[in-house]
């Protein structure tokens, strides 16, 4: 993939200017959307399109940590058709040293360009026992011909409206909205 595909994805997403003092870029990451999992239709129109996945990550130095992600799909029926799916797919962490002990979907006000979305709580515990449980807040939406996707954790632990309030300025991002 090009350096300037690649930008160009980034581009999409929060930046650390973005967001409150204090947070650090930990990482990024881009690669072609619909490659994947298993072959859906939206992921092979979204690949023949040439769409590039781009995933962020943050710290605030302190204990919170947070990731973003945005899928561009071909349309926006595939967006909602992939917003479902997207559970499954989520770019793991092989470097969190927690375990899902426990999760359930909330309902959260939904956020202004959503046609759709979905949020769940994640209980966690230190994988080796010696450490705390946690909760971590995801939340994903179909915004335009795209997915977006939030992944909030650490300790203080986040709340609800902090997390609608980022996907929200995630989702204006994409649409060129305010916030």
């Amino acid at each position: 993939m090009s350096g300037a595909r690649r930008r160009d994805a980034l581009s999409h997403l929060l930046a650390v200017t973005d967001l409150s003092e204090g947070w650090q870029l930990v990482d990024e990451r881009t690669w072609w959307t619909g490659r994947r999992g298993p072959a859906t239709e939206w992921g092979t129109r979204a690949r023949r399109q040439g769409s590039v996945t781009a995933w962020r990550s943050f710290h605030d130095g302190k204990g919170r940590w947070m990731w973003i992600q945005v899928v561009p799909l071909a349309t926006r029926d595939d967006a909602d058709t992939a917003l479902h799916a997207v559970k499954e797919r989520l770019l793991g962490n092989t470097t969190a040293a927690v375990e899902v002990v426990g999760e359930r979907d909330v309902h959260v006000q939904p956020i202004v360009g959503a046609t759709a979305m979905w949020a769940r709580e994640q209980q966690v515990r230190s994988a080796d026992g010696a450490g705390g449980g946690g909760v971590a807040l995801l939340m994903a939406a179909a915004v335009d011909s795209n997915v977006l996707v939030l992944n909030l954790s650490g300790d203080p632990s986040w709340d609800w409206p902090a997390a609608r309030d980022l996907a929200a300025r995630q989702a204006a991002v994409l649409t060129g909205a305010s916030p």
